[in-house]
């Protein structure tokens, strides 16, 4: 004779099946971020690998972030697609210039190009070791390339365009209240620094770097 299931029996089966799940989800949550993560540093490496492509194609420069009637697009992101450099971009597609993760907060996902934020110049990373980057610079001005950000995530707290504001500053204060930086992966955000290599930084370190510069007595 067949044994047939009781309503207390189904009932505790639910009960376990919902404790495991409710034990597996988070897992499988944080697994899928991690992934965002890394394929959002990857993203960056590939446009490293860009930017030194372009460099080597023109005499050592990086292409400034906004160029007023430059040819083929005044926006960095844009020539460097029209020329090639990076893979064809297109409004509300995801693409080498987007992070999955910070993707999910644009105002107008329609309109979405980059999530990714050029730094350029106004505060230090290291004292007396950085240098504009907004206008077409060549990388031998940069005394350590290796400790001079030119790409970070970028927040959109500013307003509904397709791309974040472009950071001229990448101090505490302006990461935190001025929409500049999005530590979206966990309180941490990837960073593509000038001589190709990516590292992930939590708004910490920042702030940190600012209260050492402004208070060094106290340290």
């Amino acid at each position: 004779m067949k044994h047939r299931f009781t309503l207390i029996e189904l009932l505790i089966v639910i009960a376990i099946i919902a404790i495991l799940a409710s034990m597996l989800l988070p897992v499988l949550g944080q697994a899928r971020e991690a992934a965002r993560k890394t394929a959002c540093g990857a993203n960056q490496k590939q446009v490293g690998l860009a930017l030194q492509h372009y460099q080597g194609d023109f005499d050592a420069y990086i292409p400034a972030y906004w160029t007023s009637g430059y040819q083929p697009s005044e926006w960095w992101f844009w020539q460097m697609s029209m020329l090639n450099y990076i893979p064809e971009l297109q409004e509300g597609k995801p693409g080498i210039m987007t992070c999955a993760t910070n993707a999910m907060s644009a105002p107008r996902p329609e309109l979405l190009v980059t999530t990714y934020c050029r730094v350029g110049n106004g505060w230090y990373w290291w004292p007396g070791e950085w240098r504009s980057t907004d206008g077409f610079c060549k990388i031998s001005r940069l005394p350590h390339p290796s400790r001079q950000i030119l790409l970070m995530e970028g927040s959109f707290l500013e307003g509904g365009t397709g791309a974040p504001r472009d950071g001229a500053s990448i101090n505490s204060w302006g990461l935190k209240h001025s929409g500049q930086g999005a530590f979206a992966h966990k309180g941490t955000m990837n960073c593509l620094y000038a001589d190709g290599h990516v590292a992930s930084h939590s708004f910490g370190e920042f702030d940190e770097y600012d209260e050492r510069m402004n208070h060094p007595d106290s340290h």
